[in-house]
């Protein structure tokens, strides 16, 4: 106002008044109309604006920056793919397109524009995004605290702190030109600084918004206009307004007068709702009413509230029940009166809405709730009843939607609108269905939406149900007046940083929950289906002897008779088939037919036992098959189906739920007298078995079973068969028949065949049959059936007949006691002669037996399985649980059994001391079940407890039992310090726990350096007692990375020194090898560097107590100072003096395992440690040897390399297969020593010019550089592993992988370090070699030699003729996929400068067709989804490509062998040329590609024409067939040959790619891998084929423009740089003449 009044010109005059305003920035309004209003000032009572301010705000400015950020097309389909809520717009086309857009178009558009944005690259993009949304939320809110509008502000503040994004990403644009803006200058962003200042002024702003008058005007003028002849508006408008307002008082009029008569009607209301509810209103309320209904909003919220209260008012009876309008807590539900369904059954309900658990879920609640129904139960966890559970009702009905009502957030005296929520079906146009989000309240003591989501879960409503019964009984059933629902738990994520919300979006990320359950529903629908299938069909029979069951074992029985046929045809047959030669004469098969038919037979018959195994684990038999199942085991036990038989039968014995339907089969079985009878005649003990053992299994198992039924159902207990006393006797005579003695030596049989090292101590001498041995092995895919039906038997012994093991135990340990000699039938040699002993039973240990056979099969099952032994639940989340482990969640059995199994056994009882150890050996087998076994020692075998966090050992010892890592490290200790007083806190009379160790306590004094070590008697079963021991104690250290620090970092163990100082003491083999173990455990990588330090240390140890002569000279290195000593002790004695004659070794084998553990590779880290560097790879002290040798280990490499590698030939094996584990440790050592070695690193820091000599010394102190060094020489080790090779093919030929496993890995790691070897030798060549001449490098590496002392591995290959066909045949065996690395072999050696003959060597080998059809099945393998594979397969057309200069028909064939799906294409391929040859086969890619694009995933736009432009529509498959131009075109010989042969047969056919090939990635139409609705616009492999492709296509352009400008072809040249910078139409092509 006083600049107006400063004004001395006349407004009149208006451009000079105007001219003035100016000046000042003025409108030009000279009388503003709050000129006269005292104290009143523009800024305070104008406010922001809702509408344009902020809603309008949105639209111009944030959806515009969204649209740039995504694009408009994906912008479009994530607002069409967002889930429709009733009550919300759903933007089905997107919002790109919309016109005429109003302000409810707009503030609907911002409810999702957050969750549209999200997974936007730069999350500061998506947190301004959200700021502004919070920002708008918030001052919309109709009352607003000082809490609030400081979150207002501080929502803009965040705004601008990440507004820079928004810039940098260029998404704010101009909207006249569409260039990026660089700034924020704009006023509405400027007027949101208003809004905190007017809140503060005038309180809420939403109260000043624009809507009203807005929606005024277009009632009052544009709904009134539209009724017009556009002629005289302003007379026709009002003449309308006023017509209406007449007819409007008229109506009123008419319905008062009405009124009094009649009464108010319901037909106005909500057809849902109960109608005819008198409410007992008077005439003036009812008027009331009734103007309020005729001139009130026509769209008003129904008070659903009020409608239950008046319907809980009502009379009874005279509404239906249950009540479908009522409140819980906050809500009022309202639910139609009359269903969806009236009336199905559970099961159509549970296919219909594909729930397969629907069933077990009601028997969830009914069992819940009992007799009681409540509001709150729980909520997730497993699911307790079956999926065919028996339930109170039968049938349901059904709503698809419920309405739901809540009081207004801000003000709870204000209703809400009601909100739908569906759970329908699928349907049309619901092809999956439409079920609705909501937030269930689980907990009493929250209530919405005071406490947010704590209480509360988020669920996906899936359907909605009452129950239904007959009338005589609701009042006594509680849940049949109840409406259910069946929830889908959503888990919400927790982020990285902790919170449970995303931090740039601000939104609850959500995972679909999964749930523990052992119910079959879990597995694949598929699965499902091919269940309900057998059930149906196969399975019913109308005889006893017509079920699947029957057939299957009869057909097993038949093919068994033909197999021994063809088994005695095959030993008689001749070498070749003889045809018939004339009539009458009988023609004869060759062996390879017979062995063909003969494996065939035995894989039929070998996988009909699977099936008869799945039948009765399903339930599906009868004690007709049970009985003929066990009259076949007991009269062929060695059969080479006998394990699937027996497995079959045994899980016809196993729990089940008892309300499913395999748990009613099986109490039929149980109680069914016939069987009854027939069980106890045939496992009576007269009644006579080929093998006792077998039926002893089988009687243990029975037994449990009839004790699990009598469990279950408690009015059998008197009845035949189920008695006590005969329970107990049978597992009596079931234990006495070694039943656990059979079943262990079965599973020590079955880890035999794939492990070297024993699994037990005390079970290792188990005395085997012949017929034991020479079984087959099981089928792969049944392993772990067999060891979970083993688990099965257990547990149900441990449960159900706990009280007669301990009477077992008492029994058999008195008679123990009462034996006098100490004889042992595990160590023959040792006992009394025969003559002495013939008359004295020998002592049983049944019970050791059992904890042997407890430890031995949680060896073989997978990590964590015994979980529940130590108190844990297991989560369910890999697998689902058993029955058995169900239960055992309530009964709590297993760790009172190992409590007791701790607490009985004596001191002085070695053998079940143990057995002990060797349980808990294999109950400790994964990293949860290590931590609970190392706090369960560290207690001293105290309360077994669950829990992870590691206990603290470091003070005293324990005084408690034996069963402790004080005790027993305490013995230890006195072993290596035998002359050192007894501790103070040391446990009394520490050496007479165990005899054997008693003979440590006497004091003598350390033997000097030279003499020889001493020696300790030591009985043989004190070592195996030690051995169990430090089998644990590898278990856990290897299991968990927490527990080995932990025992490591021991102050008070002294771990790792007092393991080292026992090697060179005189103890067993045996022993030592079981010390080696142990440390190889701790030095597993993973550590960090607290693990490095400990390898280092266990190095250090080893160099001080001379586990092998470590001053003996190395072969090809300069010796240090000091004497060279000859080798008088260690393991290189040890190997040739006891060892080698004994033909067995113990402890060499764990020795060189213990040395390849030491060596960390990367391969064995993390990619999480590697990409921070948490571990160093290099374990080896710089000092290590010093000074009397070279630092390293050199002298550690010579024993393997030259020791006992070379002299694997000459040593004799008891056991074939430690020769090859032997071979197979060496040749690990090797691998990991190339592996490890970062000689990469040298031509980093050559590169970076930061090369250093503390670099440099590292290298060479490496392993690594003297194996190499030894590979690049004339070496024996050079020729061993060029030897493998050759003679690896052999091998395979004879099918020796299938018979030893260790030779396929042996094979593995040769290809493994020649393709080391080749990748590194040029480094070590030409730049380490070069730099040890520089400095003086004689200190690390002994003698300098020259590059020229060396022979390049290429090279060393090439100078036989067999080595690299060799490398190639490695491709024809599919059957081993792991041999594909001879691809990238063969791949390296092509690219090689000193091989130049790889083309002739593999033409001449007599392989080269078996290697051509190889490198062909490996170019038809789809790849695209395993990178490893991917490379491989690329590196088969370089192999042949760069080797050539002249044309191969080998080349040929392999270039035109994609051809063979194109008969037309087959028919071109006539010029013996590679260019031809890579043109066919390119096109027949091309039109490959073409019809398989739908299938790939790949979306393709082209409509028929050219096959290229719907080939680069799929990168992968484009860039396969544009990679046979491209190799050839870059090879310099060839390039100009290249050239000319494609224009002549294509044209330029480059130009034509570059002008097809887009611009952007293709689009794949492929699902996520993450189930939550998203959808892939590319995958890794599509955009990583992309861009090699347009690299691919850009050099054949630029080869093609170098051709064409040297011939002057200046229109052509014109034609290309058009195409690459105008446009990428291929009609354009066609104007250059190119077509």
């Amino acid at each position: 106002m006083t600049q107006l009044q400063s004004l001395e010109t006349d407004p009149a005059a208006i451009e000079r008044y105007f001219a003035k305003c100016e000046h000042y920035r003025l409108s030009g309004v000279s009388h503003p109309f709050f000129r006269d209003w005292p104290l009143s000032c523009p800024s305070r009572f104008l406010t922001p604006e809702a509408l344009h301010h902020w809603h309008r705000f949105f639209w111009d400015h944030n959806l515009g920056w969204c649209i740039e950020a995504l694009g408009s097309r994906e912008l479009d389909f994530r607002f069409s793919v967002l889930p429709p809520i009733t009550g919300v717009h759903h933007f089905s086309q997107g919002v790109t397109q919309l016109k005429q857009i109003t302000g409810r178009t707009q503030r609907n558009a911002q409810r999702y524009i957050v969750v549209v944005l999200a997974g936007f690259p730069d999350a500061r993009v998506v947190t301004a995004i959200r700021a502004l949304m919070d920002f708008c939320y918030l001052a919309q809110a109709p009352a607003i605290s000082s809490t609030t509008r400081d979150k207002i502000a501080a929502a803009l503040a965040e705004f601008h702190q990440h507004k820079q994004a928004i810039l940098d990403h260029s998404l704010r644009r101009s909207g006249q030109t569409k260039l990026p803006l660089k700034h924020f200058n704009f006023p509405k962003l400027e007027l949101l600084h208003n809004v905190v200042p007017s809140i503060n002024n005038v309180g809420s702003i939403l109260q000043w918004t624009a809507d009203t008058t807005e929606h005024a005007h277009i009632e009052v003028i544009k709904d009134p206009a539209s009724m017009t002849n556009n002629m005289n508006y302003d007379a026709q408008i009002c003449r309308t307004l006023d017509r209406d307002e007449k007819c409007r008082l008229f109506n009123t009029t008419i319905s008062l007068i009405q009124q009094p008569e009649s009464g108010r009607t319901e037909d106005g209301g909500d057809p849902d709702l109960e109608d005819k509810i008198d409410g007992g209103m008077n005439d003036d309320d009812a008027n009331f009413e009734l103007a309020e209904e005729l001139w009130s909003p026509h769209r008003k919220a129904t008070n659903l509230f009020a409608v239950a209260q008046r319907l809980l008012e009502a009379p009874p009876g005279s509404i239906p029940s249950p009540l479908r309008v009522f409140v819980a807590s906050s809500t009022a539900f309202h639910l139609n009166r009359e269903p969806s369904i009236r009336h199905m059954s559970i099961d159509d309900a549970a296919q219909k809405f594909d729930l397969p658990d629907l069933r077990g879920a009601l028997g969830d609640y009914v069992n819940c709730e009992g007799a009681f129904a409540q509001n709150f139960h729980v909520f997730g966890g497993p699911r307790r009843s079956s999926h065919d559970a028996e339930l109170p009702f039968n049938e349901l009905r059904v709503w698809y939607k419920v309405r739901l009502q809540q009081k207004s957030y801000h003000d709870l005296s204000t209703l809400g609108l009601a909100f739908t929520v569906h759970a329908h079906p699928p349907c049309w146009p619901w092809k999956y269905g439409h079920y609705d989000g909501a937030l269930l309240n689980i907990d009493k003591a929250h209530a919405w939406p005071s406490s947010s989501l704590a209480g509360h879960s988020v669920i996906l409503v899936r359907m909605i149900m009452c129950p239904t019964s007959h009338k005589k009984h609701q009042d006594r059933c509680p849940w049949a007046g109840r409406f259910l629902v069946y929830a889908e738990c959503l888990d919400n994520i927790t982020q990285a940083n902790g919170s449970v919300v995303e931090p740039s979006s601000g939104l609850h990320v959500l995972k679909q929950a999964t749930r523990a359950s052992g119910a079959p529903f879990d597995a694949p629908r598929l699965y499902l289906r091919l269940e309900v299938f057998v059930k149906q069909k196969l399975v019913p029979a109308s005889k006893p002897d017509a079920s699947l069951a029957s057939r299957i074992f009869n057909e097993i029985e038949s093919i068994g008779t033909a197999v021994t046929q063809a088994q005695i045809a095959r030993q008689n047959a001749q070498s070749n088939t003889i045809p018939p030669s004339g009539p009458g004469s009988q023609p004869s098969l060759g062996y390879d037919i017979l062995d063909a038919r003969y494996d065939s037979l035995k894989y039929e018959r070998r996988y009909l036992s699977i099936v008869y195994y799945q039948i009765t684990h399903l339930g599906y038999f009868s004690p007709n098959e049970v009985q003929k199942s066990i009259d076949w085991l007991a009269a062929n036990p060695n059969d080479a189906t006998m394990s699937y038989i027996l497995a079959a039968t045994l899980a016809a014995f196993n729990s089940a739920e008892p309300h499913s339907f395999p748990g009613k089969v099986r109490k039929n079985l149980a109680t069914d007298k016939g069987t009854i009878t027939y069980m106890k005649r045939q496992l009576a003990p007269n009644t006579y078995w080929k093998e006792p053992g077998l039926k002893a299994t089988i009687l243990l198992k029975w037994t449990l079973f009839m004790a699990e039924t009598r469990h279950c159902d408690p009015t059998l207990e008197n009845q035949q068969g189920f008695k006590t006393e005969e329970l107990e006797s049978q597992i009596w005579d079931a234990v006495q028949a070694d039943a656990f003695t059979y079943l262990a030596a079965a599973l020590i049989q079955f880890h035999k065949r794939t492990h070297t090292s024993p699994v037990s101590s005390f079970a290792q001498f188990v005395q085997f049959v012949p017929e034991q041995q020479q079984k087959e092995p099981l089928a792969e895919e049944f392993q772990l059936p067999v060891l979970n039906m083993c688990d099965v038997l257990v547990r149900s012994l441990l449960t159900y007949a706990s009280s007669e093991l301990r009477k077992i135990k008492q029994r058999q340990e008195d008679l123990l006691v009462s034996v006098q000699t100490d004889r042992s039938r595990m160590f023959r040699s040792i006992a009394p002669p025969s003559s002495e002993i013939k008359d004295q039973p020998a002592p049983r240990n049944n019970i050791a037996m059992l904890y042997s056979l407890i430890g031995v099969l949680y060896v073989l099952l997978p990590p964590e399985r015994a979980l529940q032994f130590w108190g844990a639940t297991p989560t369910g989340e890999t697998r689902s649980l058993s029955y058995m482990e169900l239960t055992e969640t309530s009964a709590g059995k297993l760790p009172s059994f190992l409590q007791w199994a701790v607490w009985s056994t004596q001191v002085w009882d070695v053998d079940m001391t143990m057995a002990l150890y060797d349980m808990l050996s294999g109950l400790a087998k994964g990293q949860k079940c290590s931590e609970l076994a190392y706090n369960f020692l560290a207690r001293g075998g105290g309360e077994v407890t669950p829990g992870s966090s590691l206990l603290n050992s470091t003070g005293s010892y324990n005084p408690g039992p034996s069963i402790s890592w004080s005790t027993i490290f305490a013995l230890l200790k006195s072993w290596t310090s035998p002359a050192l007083s007894p501790r103070m806190n040391q446990p009394p009379s520490l050496a007479a726990l165990f005899g054997g160790f008693g003979s440590l306590a006497i004091s003598q004094p350390h033997p000097p350096t030279q003499q020889p070590p001493q020696h300790i008697p030591i009985r043989p079963k004190d070592v195996l007692l030690a051995q169990s021991f430090l089998r644990l104690l590898s278990t856990v250290a290897m299991s968990s990375v927490a527990v080995h620090l932990a025992i490591s970092s021991n102050t008070q163990f002294c771990a790792i020194p007092t393991l080292v100082s026992l090697v060179p003491l005189g103890i067993p083999l045996e022993l030592k090898g079981a010390i080696f173990d142990a440390l190889a455990a701790f030095c597993e990588p993973g550590a960090g560097v607290a693990g490095v330090d400990i390898c280092k240390s266990v190095w250090t140890l080893m160099e001080r107590v001379k586990v092998i002569n470590v001053r003996a000279p190395v072969s090809g290195r300069a010796v240090g100072t000091g004497a060279v000593l000859p080798p008088v002790k260690g393991v290189e004695v040890e190997l040739d003096e006891v060892e080698a004659v004994y033909k067995l070794y113990p402890a060499t084998i764990p020795f060189l395992n213990l040395l390849a553990t030491l060596l960390h590779t990367p391969k064995r880290l993390s990619p999480r440690s590697l990409l921070a560097d948490a571990e160093p790879l290099n374990t080896i002290p710089e000092s290590l040897g010093q000074p009397y040798r070279l630092p390293g280990i050199g002298p550690y490499v010579s024993f393997m390399v030259d020791n006992v590698f070379a002299g694997l030939p000459r040593r004799e094996y008891a056991r074939h297969s430690e020769r090859w584990r032997m071979n197979d440790l060496c040749l690990k050592f090797v691998e990991r020593a190339l592996a490890g070695w970062e000689i990469e690193n040298l031509v980093r820091a050559s590169e970076d010019g930061l090369l250093r000599q503390e670099t440099v010394i590292p290298l060479l102190i490496h392993p690594g550089f003297e194996v190499l060094a030894r590979l690049l020489t004339n070496s024996p080790l050079q020729s061993t592993i060029l030897s493998y090779i050759v003679d690896g093919i052999e091998g395979f030929e004879h099918e020796l992988p299938s018979e030893e496993p260790y030779f396929l890995l042996t094979i593995i790691r040769v290809l493994c370090i020649i393709h080391r070897v080749l990748e590194i030798h040029d480094v070590f060549l030409d730049v380490l070699v070069p730099i040890l001449s520089e400095f003086d490098s004689a200190p690390f590496v002994g003698t300098v030699h020259s590059m020229s002392f060396y022979t390049r591995f290429d090279q060393a290959l090439t100078y036989g003729t067999k080595c690299i066909p060799a490398i190639a045949t490695y491709v024809v065996y599919p059957a081993y996929p792991e041999l594909v690395l001879a691809v990238r072999i063969i791949s390296q050696l092509s690219c090689s400068t000193s091989v130049t003959s790889l083309l002739i060597l593999i033409e001449c080998s007599p392989d080269s067709e078996r290697i051509l059809s190889g490198f062909r099945q490996l170019l038809d393998i789809d790849s695209l989804d395993d990178v490893d594979m991917a490379e491989t397969t690329q590196s088969i057309v370089p192999v042949l490509v760069l080797q050539t200069e002249k044309p191969k028909s080998h080349w040929i064939k392999l270039s035109g062998s994609q051809s063979l799906t194109s008969s037309s294409v087959t028919r071109n391929v006539k010029q013996r040329t590679p260019i031809s040859a890579i043109s066919s086969c390119s096109a027949v890619q091309c039109q490959r590609t073409a019809d398989e694009n739908q299938g790939q995933g790949c979306r393709t736009t082209a409509q028929g024409g050219d096959a290229c432009r719907t080939t680069f529509q799929c990168p992968p498959s484009a860039e396969r067939a544009v990679l046979p131009y491209h190799l050839p075109a870059l090879h310099a010989p060839s390039y100009i040959r290249c050239d000319q042969a494609i224009s002549a047969h294509e044209g330029r056919l480059f130009v034509r790619h570059l002008a097809v090939i887009p611009l952007k990635v293709p689009e794949v139409s492929q699902e996520s891998f993450i189930d939550d609705r998203s959808r892939l616009l590319t995958s890794v492999s599509t955009l990583r084929a992309f861009i090699d492709l347009r690299s691919q296509i850009l050099d054949l352009a630029a080869l093609d423009l170098h051709v064409l400008t040297n011939k002057g072809h200046h229109k052509g040249v014109l034609g290309i740089l058009q195409i690459l910078f105008r446009t990428e139409n291929l009609q354009d092509v066609g104007r250059w003449g190119y077509n």
